[in-house]
């Protein structure tokens, strides 16, 4: 309470109180007594004027109060804006970035072609392959089939020189005999001169005849070329 007493005294001038209880309790004469009382009024307004603009700056310190309190407000939704406005910047700044790289995804998808187009090249790719095993399972019957009667060629042949070889043995055979036989009867003496002239004409050295093997060559070759 005291405390409160002296900061009272030290921020009220009461200089000018003391004065004027002074004058007004050593007054005497009546003029004195109206001086008194009219300074004591003159002090009464100016107390009132003190109080008016004590109160005009109560009101003053509540309106600054208020505006200040009103300006933090401000300032505290400010800053949580400018927090708002960042964190949405930056998402922007990501989505620009994603929308980039999915600019540069698709253009590098849409380099190739397009799923249906892939289907029907692999539906074309199946069926080329399914012909080419289709044209592979012929080209194999048609080897073999051709295969089977190559054999059966070469077999014939093989065959049929067996039986030009005999039947011209045979015919050497007969010839021989007839040789014979026409010496015999013509007589010892021309057979001889005959059979010198006959033997003359043939080289002893020369190679048996074998008509079956002129024949065994121009039947392969002709087998050959069937086959190709």
């Amino acid at each position: 309470y005291t405390d409160n007493i002296i900061h009272h005294r030290l921020a009220n001038d009461e200089r000018g109180w003391k004065q004027l209880s002074k004058r007004v309790f050593s007054s005497q004469s009546e003029q004195d007594k109206q001086s008194a009382l009219l300074e004591l009024h003159r002090f009464k307004l100016q107390m009132d004027r003190a109080h008016l603009i004590q109160s005009a700056m109560e009101v003053q310190t509540a309106e600054a109060e208020a505006e200040r309190t009103r300006m933090n407000e401000e300032c505290v939704a400010i800053v949580d804006q400018n927090k708002q406005l960042l964190y949405e910047l930056q998402q922007a700044q990501i989505d620009r970035q994603r929308k980039m790289e999915y600019d540069v995804l698709a253009s590098e998808i849409f380099k190739y072609p397009s799923r249906d187009d892939s289907l029907q090249a692999i539906d074309a790719l199946d069926k080329s392959i399914k012909q080419l095993h289709d044209t592979k399972d012929q080209q194999r019957n048609t080897f073999s089939k051709r295969a089977v009667t190559f054999a059966e060629i070469l077999d014939a042949c093989e065959r049929l020189r067996g039986d030009v070889g005999a039947e011209a043995e045979e015919g050497r055979r007969r010839a021989l005999l007839e040789m014979e036989l026409e010496g015999e009867n013509e007589g010892e003496g021309e057979g001889d001169t005959e059979q010198h002239s006959a033997k003359s004409k043939l080289d002893p050295h020369a190679a048996a005849f074998e008509p079956g093997t002129a024949k065994k060559s121009g039947d392969l070759e002709e087998g050959e070329e069937d086959e190709e």
